[in-house]
């Protein structure tokens, strides 16, 4: 449902891309759908595990002009297992410009920063060398019209 009120974005849209992706997001659905569900006795055979993403947006939260300045948006990214929210496997910044493109941040320190969707001022100030750039990570997105979607490509 969300991609599809994409369609009334324009090409560089980076606002509404910001908006798409400020939520939280999990793969319960596709699990129910592979039979991977309590009620079958969970992931037997499976490699797909319970997943759960948190999407937020920080930059108009906290001081974040040592990884991104002028327009765009930051996301925190905090993602959780097993549907236990203490088994966090990653924590990244999502920056997302205007032209589209979008770099993929690491933390050196990630217990500093644990939790900064719901406290985004332990955000407050970072930069390099705090954070990183995980090359060959980074996205660019397009709007694809006949396939009314916005499309990534690294």
């Amino acid at each position: 449902a969300a991609l599809a009120s994409a369609a009334t974005a324009a090409t560089g849209d980076w606002a509404h891309i910001c908006k798409l992706f400020d939520s939280q997001f999990d793969n319960y659905d596709q699990l129910e759908d592979l039979k991977c569900g309590a009620q079958w006795g969970g992931c037997v055979n499976e490699t797909h595990i319970p997943m759960h993403s948190i999407f937020s947006r920080v930059d108009n939260r906290a001081n974040l002009t040592g990884v991104l300045q002028g327009d765009g948006c930051v996301l925190y990214v905090q993602q959780f297992s097993d549907q236990q929210p203490t088994n966090v496997y990653r924590q990244k910044l999502y920056v997302i410009r205007p032209d589209l493109s979008m770099d993929i941040l690491g933390f050196v320190n990630t217990t500093a920063v644990l939790g900064a969707w719901r406290h985004p001022e332990l955000l407050d100030g970072i930069a390099a060398p705090a954070v990183y750039n995980i090359k060959g990570c980074g996205l660019h997105w397009r709007w694809d019209a006949a396939a009314n979607m916005f499309k990534g490509q690294t």
